[in-house]
């Protein structure tokens, strides 16, 4: 017969497995009932990003120039509100990145996060060698709508692509699951479309497949800093400046980070986010 203390450990220890079950269950219940209104034109359920895919091959994006001038035409009077801040519940702060956006809306020092969820996605970003650079919170734009109605909006990153530049938003996923934050995600992936604008949405479950994080936080502490605002670099190079020299294990780890990065990023943006949108069960 076990001691007393022991007996209790094991009860913990079974609560604890129960618990994570009850949340495996959960999490797949979901998985599947959004796989089940997935459109016939998409293709399978990619089980290790959790992210639906199209069969098409078509360039993602549009011309980089095209963008930018679309862009310029919808940008509002207004200012981005501060997305850094000393106070708030949320998690801010900055990202240190070579790959920040030299384009006509300027350069931002790093790229900014308002959630974990942001900063997850700028170390792919980061990462993937088919991202040139990208731009976080960069414009506010006033999109039009129905009945002379206009919707301000702020991406939470542009970005230049392999085949051309987008938006990019970022959402939890519980944003989706809300009626009122979904309508109005609903109501700004429409009115981008109208515009011309193409738009990648990325939730929690795109960017952290599992060990994903945990490998690219590893690697970007040991890749040798280079320095913010530096022009002119492959920032997709282990060291832009050339000053040192990987070792082979390490070599092999950063290339199959960008790869998978890669493939992730495509898959995400050949995904109509309107479709993806209402295949995720609505929370009341």
């Amino acid at each position: 017969m076990f001691p007393n203390s022991t007996r209790k450990r094991l009860s913990h220890r079974d609560r604890l497995r129960q618990r994570i079950a009850v949340r495996a269950l959960a999490s797949r219940s979901l998985l599947q009932r959004a796989c089940a209104s997935v459109p016939a034109d998409f293709g399978p359920l990619h089980q290790s990003s959790r992210v639906f895919t199209s069969r098409g091959s078509a360039p993602v994006g549009i011309a980089e120039d095209d963008f930018d001038a679309l862009i310029l035409k919808l940008k509002a009077d207004r200012e981005v509100r501060p997305v850094v801040t000393p106070s708030g519940g949320r998690a801010r702060g900055r990202f240190a990145s070579l790959k920040m956006s030299p384009t006509a809306l300027g350069k931002s020092p790093s790229a900014r996060y308002e959630s974990l969820v942001e900063l997850d996605t700028w170390r792919v970003l980061d990462v993937a060698s088919n991202v040139h650079h990208y731009a976080t919170h960069p414009v506010v734009l006033a999109l039009p709508l129905e009945g002379d109605k206009v919707k301000h909006y702020t991406p939470d990153a542009t970005l230049a692509w392999r085949s051309g530049a987008m938006c990019l938003e970022v959402k939890g996923l519980h944003w989706i699951q809300m009626p009122s934050s979904r309508a109005s995600l609903l109501e700004t992936v429409r009115a981008l479309r109208s515009a011309g604008l193409p738009l990648a949405l990325i939730v929690e479950s795109d960017v952290r497949e599992a060990g994903l994080q945990k490998r690219l936080r590893e690697l970007l502490r040991l890749r040798p800093v280079a320095g913010l605002n530096r022009q002119k670099v492959n920032a997709a190079e282990w060291d832009p400046l050339h000053r040192t020299e990987p070792d082979a294990h390490t070599l092999k780890r950063w290339r199959e980070a960008q790869a998978i990065c890669d493939a992730l990023l495509d898959r995400v943006m050949r995904r109509d986010p309107d479709d993806f949108i209402q295949s995720i069960p609505v929370k009341h």
